[in-house]
């Protein structure tokens, strides 16, 4: 029907990197995360952030190939399973990567630059806002390097589950369930039946929840239907929202795009919503769009006094990513050329799919949403082959280790001696 375009996640939907561009721009204002959040933030942290706008960018303008209509992702949740998975890359395997997902800093710099991202948006618990992010390993007892491991709790929080894939529907269903309640039973079914499979070795995932009141809320008694303009020959009746007396907003508008900040209570995350200057024109001013001009706009706002009307609405996507990032340049992770020996110390991993599912509810009161990522490591799988052996054939018995032959043979005729 529509797509809305998110703050500085405009290709997402949702607003986690929005939150650190505002910590970015000045301290925030909750006592409780005073200390935590004033800290300035490091240049190998910005690198970080940088990286993962621009990702955000390049994996918008793939989806928008082929998702029509509404869209919702977490660029931030899908960069952190990823980096997770990049933590035991190796040689051209990390190389693709890093080149493909914007990860500055090599291997030595950037978890630690991730980690201290990732510790910033966690932790929020007031009634007003709600933010968690959650990071877990599923595999099998001992299948991950010790290092590897502490490498991922250390920096992610990632803590190590197991889960037998001999049996996968069960497995699924655990792992489902985890995601379920991280984000509040918004995503039930992150991966779906044939996701995981006997030859799965190990599963990363990624949880993100958010919640969060306006600091300048509509009244419900305001909203009324009115027409959306889906095209300019075709309407919707939605519920608008509205904010009919003039009130104090960060605003910035250019001869292409309309930028208005909703901040949510405590002024440490808002939602930017970006509208096109001229009806019929997303699809045009969206490929143009870059992260350093959305930057650029976004240091451009300022305090204006203003009327605001937005639809009320809902949102859910649930894509694969395989095609999407083999496109943008990192085939050889999912091929079984991949080295992904940093993991398990062989070189049988690769990557089968990256699932990704976001949700998003606007209101009156405020925002909902959540979002999960899922990246399902397998194992190579043997050759197949068919052995019949139906016609004459030598056997021979022998000690594995020593190779020695302790009878050899041949059959010419089965039924006979």
């Amino acid at each position: 029907m529509f797509r809305i375009i998110f703050g500085v996640l405009i290709v997402s939907g949702l607003i986690w990197l929005g939150s650190l561009w505002l910590l970015s721009a000045g301290a925030p204002q909750k006592a409780k995360e005073q200390a935590k959040l004033d800290q300035p933030i490091s240049a190998e942290e910005s690198q970080v952030i940088k990286g993962n706008n621009e990702f955000a960018f390049d994996l918008y303008r793939q989806l928008s190939k082929t998702e029509e209509g509404n869209l919702v992702f977490s660029p931030f949740s899908i960069s952190t399973a990823l980096a997770m998975t990049y933590a035991g890359a190796r040689g051209e395997t990390a190389e693709q990567m890093e080149k493909t997902l914007h990860y500055p800093l090599g291997q030595e710099h950037f978890h630690p630059a991730m980690g201290g991202v990732i510790r910033r948006l966690e932790g929020y618990g007031t009634p007003d806002l709600q933010l968690d992010v959650a990071n877990a390993l599923w595999g099998l007892k001992n299948s991950c390097l010790p290092v590897f491991l502490s490498l991922t709790r250390q920096h992610y929080g990632a803590s190590f589950k197991e889960a037998d894939f001999q049996e996968p529907e069960n497995a699924r269903r655990i792992i489902n369930a985890w995601v379920e309640q991280q984000t509040r039973e918004k995503i039930k079914e992150l991966l779906r039946k044939g996701d995981v499979s006997q030859a799965t070795r190990l599963v990363l995932t990624n949880a993100i929840y958010f919640k969060g009141l306006w600091e300048l809320p509509f009244k419900k008694a305001e909203t009324k239907e009115e027409a959306f303009d889906v095209s300019p020959s075709h309407s919707v009746n939605v519920q608008m929202m509205n904010q009919l007396e003039e009130k104090e907003y960060k605003y910035y508008a250019n001869e292409e795009f309309q930028y208005l900040e909703l901040p949510y209570k405590g002024h440490d995350l808002s939602m930017v919503i970006l509208l096109p200057a001229k009806k019929g024109k997303l699809a045009e001013l969206e490929g143009a769009l870059t992260a350093a001009k959305l930057d650029e706009n976004l240091s451009r706002l300022h305090k204006a006094m203003g009327t605001v009307a937005l639809p009320r609405f809902r949102g859910k996507t649930h894509v694969e990513l395989k095609k999407e990032l083999i496109e943008l340049g990192m085939p050889l992770p999912f091929s079984e050329d991949a080295d992904f020996s940093g993991i398990d110390g062989d070189h049988d991993l690769h990557i089968q799919a990256v699932i990704h599912e976001a949700f998003i509810d606007v209101s009156e009161e405020g925002t909902e949403a959540a979002a999960a990522t899922a990246v399902v490591m397998d194992i190579l799988a043997p050759p197949t082959f068919a052995f019949r052996a139906n016609h004459p054939f030598l056997y021979l018995i022998m000690n594995r280790h020593s190779k020695e032959l302790l009878f050899f043979g041949r059959v010419s005729n089965p039924v006979t001696e």
